[in-house]
């Protein structure tokens, strides 16, 4: 079995690292994790915006209908930094 990534799942991967590396640096998590929101309102928007909240919900309700092993490598990504907010109730639990 060839679990290798596709050329498509690549693209996500450099593309949430490259998000990762220029939105969320070590230094703005930690101030993140001490403010009393715990997020940044404009990082959640483009993070909308950009689908990956609706990752997982079919095409036909309006989301990204993607593979689970598309948001496996999305949430790593995430996970890297790690990016804190509510991105499991938001793009998880309520998908």
């Amino acid at each position: 079995m060839d679990l290798s990534l596709s050329e498509p799942q690549r693209m996500l991967q450099e593309s949430v690292r490259s998000f990762m590396n220029r939105s969320a640096p070590k230094g703005t998590i930690v101030a993140l994790q001490r403010s009393d929101a715990g997020y940044q309102p404009q990082m959640w928007k483009t993070i909308a915006e950009l689908g990956w909240l609706g990752l997982l919900i079919p095409e036909e309700y309006g989301g990204g209908g993607a593979s689970l092993t598309d948001a496996a490598i999305l949430y790593q990504e995430l996970g890297r930094g790690p990016l804190p907010g509510p991105f499991f109730t938001s793009g998880v639990l309520s998908a």
